[in-house]
C-alpha cells in the first residue's frame, strides 16, 4: 500500500504532470467560485474538487506552503458549505439546482 502512495507521489511530483493538475485543480476553483455567486450547490463541490488537487500537488512536491493553507482553505469551504446550508433552511431558500425530471415538468 505505502509503495503504491509514493509511486503516485512520485507520478504527481513531475513538473509536467504537476503543471496539469494544477489547471485542473484551478479550473474546478473557478468554477466553483462562478457556480456559487450563481447560488448553486455544486459551486461547493466543485471548490472542494480543486482545493483537494491542490493539497495533492503540494504534498507530492513537498511543499508546506501549498498543502498547509490548503488544508486551512479546505475546511473554511466545508464551514462555508455548512453555514450556507444553514442559513438556507432558516429563511426557507432553495437551492439554484434543477433535476432534469423538474425541467421536463416545466416545459
Amino acid at each position: 500500500m505505502f509503495e503504491l502512495i509514493e509511486s503516485f507521489r512520485i507520478w504527481l511530483g513531475d513538473p509536467t504532470i504537476a503543471d496539469y493538475a494544477g489547471h485542473f485543480g484551478y479550473f474546478f476553483l473557478g468554477l466553483g467560485m462562478f457556480l456559487l455567486a450563481k447560488k448553486n450547490i455544486f459551486g461547493w463541490i466543485s471548490r472542494f474538487i480543486g482545493e483537494v488537487t491542490w493539497l495533492l500537488i503540494g504534498w507530492a512536491i513537498n511543499m508546506s506552503s501549498i498543502w498547509s493553507w490548503g488544508i486551512l482553505f479546505l475546511f473554511m469551504e466545508i464551514y462555508g458549505f455548512y453555514s450556507w446550508r444553514k442559513n438556507r433552511e432558516k429563511d426557507g431558500s432553495e437551492p439554484k439546482v434543477r433535476l432534469a425530471q423538474e425541467i421536463k415538468e416545466n416545459e
